[in-house]
């Protein structure tokens, strides 16, 4: 028997992580806590390690896919509750795991199984399988789940941001890159750059609310050498991919606005990540869309990378900051030096 498992294994097309998972439908009568968006989702595909390091906590940052069940039919309409609940989930999971690039969730309504791809350019939504006829179907859909690895399952394999269970073990050397003997103290993960050379996280400043939009993240960032930068990861429609680097290109040099060091496209595997890689890859079984647009993953690297601004600790001190702002903006119609004291 056991022969036979790792015959089917060494298989499947993609590297099988040995991690304990379990699908669980704990969640079905009680939400998962979330301060801004209740949810329960039918079943869920968790982590079993994270769960346990994570007590009865269990955001939606451990969450790797999910199964939404009902007797609706998904043909009715997108106002339906099931569509709605998958959509949602899927943005909860993208908002907490800024690093997932896409999310694969499931859906059975009235006993038809379909699978959902998210990313940010949208939502494609599989033919159905009846379930009746082919359980099969919903067996090895589950299990491919449960087996593959975080790369499969759409995580992005150029960064790495630490959870509850890293913080509760020290990394092993042959889970960090290449080269690198240990994290740095305060590190909260890493980041590879298209040359290879890793950036150390030290804080993540910021990231956008939408799911369908530019998916972007802002983290405070550490070379080998404990130079500060601030890291812009983003998704960008192809035809203006250039438009922000322009500006700050044009702005080199101004007083109070950051210099852009490098930028990059994020690849891995030979190539470029963007979003036109499952949609050319099914194209043709899709009804042509007008509203589909082509995003590529991007990353800017800026400095200086300064405090957020409600760190402010006199209201002097952020009036400061604004008067920065308006020099960055017209550098010739200020004087030279401002002093906010003098203001308030």
């Amino acid at each position: 028997m056991h022969n036979k498992v790792k015959a089917k294994m060494d298989s499947l097309p993609f590297h099988v992580l040995p991690e304990p998972r379990y699908w669980s439908s704990e969640f079905s009568a009680v939400p998962i806590p979330d301060p801004n968006d209740s949810q329960k989702p039918d079943l869920v595909l968790l982590d079993y390690r994270l769960k346990k390091h994570s007590g009865k906590e269990n955001p939606w940052s451990v969450v790797l896919t999910g199964v939404e069940i009902t007797i609706s039919e998904l043909v009715e309409g997108n106002g339906i509750p099931i569509f709605l609940g998958v959509a949602t989930k899927g943005y909860l999971m993208m908002h907490e795991q800024p690093w997932h690039q896409f999310v694969l969730l499931f859906s059975i309504a009235n006993l038809k199984l379909c699978a959902h791809y998210l990313d940010c350019s949208g939502m494609i939504i599989s033919a159905p399988i009846l379930l009746g006829c082919d359980a099969v179907h919903f067996a090895n859909v589950l299990n491919t789940m449960t087996l593959a690895s975080h790369f499969a399952l759409g995580f992005d394999p150029t960064i790495h941001v630490c959870n509850t269970l890293c913080s509760s073990t020290a990394h092993d050397p042959d889970d960090l890159p290449e080269g690198v003997g240990a994290m740095p103290i305060g590190a909260i993960g890493w980041v590879t750059d298209d040359v290879g050379k890793v950036y150390w996280i030290m804080a993540n400043l910021w990231k956008s609310c939408g799911l369908f939009s530019h998916g972007t993240v802002c983290y405070c960032i550490q070379d080998k050498n404990k130079w500060e930068y601030a890291l812009k990861d983003c998704w960008v429609d192809a035809d203006i991919i250039e438009q922000e680097v322009n500006c700050l290109r044009a702005v080199d040099g101004v007083p109070n606005v950051v210099q852009l060091v490098k930028y990059w496209d994020v690849e891995y595997g030979g190539h470029i990540n963007n979003t036109s890689k499952i949609y050319n890859h099914i194209h043709n079984h899709l009804l042509t869309s007008l509203i589909f647009t082509n995003k590529i993953h991007h990353r800017m690297l800026l400095t200086p990378c300064g405090l957020l601004l409600t760190n402010f600790k006199s209201v002097p001190e952020l009036v400061n900051v604004f008067l920065d702002l308006v020099v960055g903006e017209f550098p010739w119609y200020l004087p030279k030096q401002i002093d906010a004291e003098r203001y308030w």
